[in-house]
């Protein structure tokens, strides 16, 4: 992954920006496929096979961990101020699927298909195009930054075939799920203990996540804890082991309050809708349930939390960009969407802009990619919730159709968490739900089960 510092001349806008960039860089999947094609003539042996087997096991699981929790490894030895990152999860998803191919190429067998190949190839080739198109036409001012974010696309597809050709059994499916569970106890604990022991004093909210090994990523994990916690809401109303349901009250607990101190009132949203659509999937009951919970929780909460929330009716009656989040988002969706009425149908072009400026998904793809890639990424989107609505009511398997109800949760509250920030670009969020859709789909949309019909 390299950071980046640009100037240039903004041709949108009209004049000089400065952006800085985090792009992660990685080798494209044909090139892994020509590389499976050669390791079909190495000679076989079982002991290498078993190894990598474990290998590719253990790997998928410290991959999930340091997703998380890895800092800037290059930033630990020179401090945070170096140009120049690189994550422990950079290192080993390059790793991973040079074993996954080695491993296939033994086997040689097959790579699972999915019901979301149809929309990735789509949206990636649209993405591709319209980039192209941008760069010819002068949209895009830096033409190498653009191929940078194509590839940053293309990772997360990566990853989630990755996880698709791993976890291809139940058992598979609870082992990881312990990784990110625990991935979620260290990050949760790691958050409650710098709010009880903060780096600095901060006038009004202090929200954690914003310094030392994780600096300005509040709403970057309040958004993974989101999805955690409707994993974990899913597990505890649909499995009927005690210990299980105690052990899971207690991270949930745990990841509530880390989510709480984030202040991120986007993320609070979110949890809502997560939470209201698993219930009313579930058990209406349990949805009225919460919502009277819901409403009597000012009661309980942190008076700095039910301040914060307040704290929305304010700015949005303030017109100052300079004091109100809500005003400087309306001013720069305002200059975003100018550029529609000239690209209406393609966009600009990925990359035309830096990514904090839009603050919101589905403008940063309706100004970059026009009205064309907005429908490929909402078909993308849709064909996301109606495959784990399949696994979910199609499937016997009550450990999956637990899960796939959690992720599908999550995935609306990642849709809703969109609305207000780039949400489907962000690791720390994109990374693990393209993963667990992965996972969830590789565990449940196997061919040789009978009880599920395409």
């Amino acid at each position: 992954m390299r950071q980046l510092s640009l100037k240039y001349e903004d041709s949108l806008l009209g004049k000089s920006c400065k952006a800085t960039e985090r792009i992660d860089i990685f080798s494209s999947s044909r090139i892994l496929g020509w590389l499976s094609g050669a390791v079909k003539k190495l000679p076989r042996s079982e002991r290498l096979e078993f190894f990598m087997e474990r290998a590719l096991e253990f790997g998928f699981g410290l991959f999930i961990f340091s997703l998380i929790l890895s800092p800037n490894l290059i930033g630990i030895v020179k401090g945070f101020s170096t140009s120049l990152s690189l994550y422990l999860s950079d290192i080993l998803l390059s790793v991973l699927c040079i074993l996954l191919i080695l491993k296939k190429s033994f086997e040689a067998s097959s790579w699972q298909r999915s019901s979301l190949d149809i929309p990735f190839f789509f949206y990636i080739s649209f993405t591709i195009f319209s980039t192209a198109r941008g760069i010819l036409i002068g949209t895009i001012d830096n033409p190498f930054v653009s191929m940078l974010y194509l590839v940053k696309n293309l990772e997360y597809v990566i990853m989630f075939y990755l996880a698709l050709n791993i976890v291809d059994t139940t058992d598979k499916l609870k082992r990881y799920l312990f990784w990110w569970f625990g991935a979620a106890a260290v990050l949760s604990a790691y958050g409650i203990y710098e709010h009880f022991h903060p780096f600095d004093f901060v006038r009004g909210f202090y929200r954690i996540y914003e310094r030392g090994l994780f600096f300005g990523q509040a709403n970057h994990f309040a958004g993974f804890l989101m999805f955690m916690i409707s994993l974990a809401v899913a597990l505890i109303i649909s499995l009927g082991k005690k210990v299980q349901k105690m052990m899971l009250s207690v991270l949930i607990t745990m990841m509530f309050f880390a989510l709480l101190w984030t202040y991120s009132r986007q993320v609070y949203f979110a949890l809502f809708l997560a939470l209201s659509l698993i219930f009313l999937l579930k058990d209406k009951r349990l949805l009225i349930f919460f919502l009277l919970l819901v409403l009597i929780a000012p009661i309980f909460l942190p008076e700095s939390v039910t301040g914060r929330i307040q704290m929305l009716v304010t700015e949005a009656q303030e017109s100052n960009i300079a004091h109100s989040t809500v005003a400087i988002r309306l001013h720069n969706w305002g200059i975003a969407l100018s550029s529609v009425k000239d690209y209406p149908l393609m966009g600009v072009g990925l990359g035309a802009r830096h990514r904090a400026f839009y603050d919101s998904n589905f403008v940063l793809v309706i100004s970059e990619l026009g009205f064309i890639g907005l429908l490929l990424f909402i078909f993308f989107l849709f064909s996301a919730v109606r495959s784990l609505v399949r696994c979910y009511r199609q499937r016997s398997d009550i450990f999956i159709k637990a899960v796939a109800l959690g992720c599908l949760g999550g995935l609306i509250g990642i849709v809703a968490q969109g609305f207000f920030s780039v949400s489907f670009i962000i690791s720390r969020i994109a990374g693990p739900l393209f993963c667990m859709l992965g996972m969830v789909l590789g565990a449940g949309e196997r061919i040789n089960e009978p009880d599920f019909r395409a």
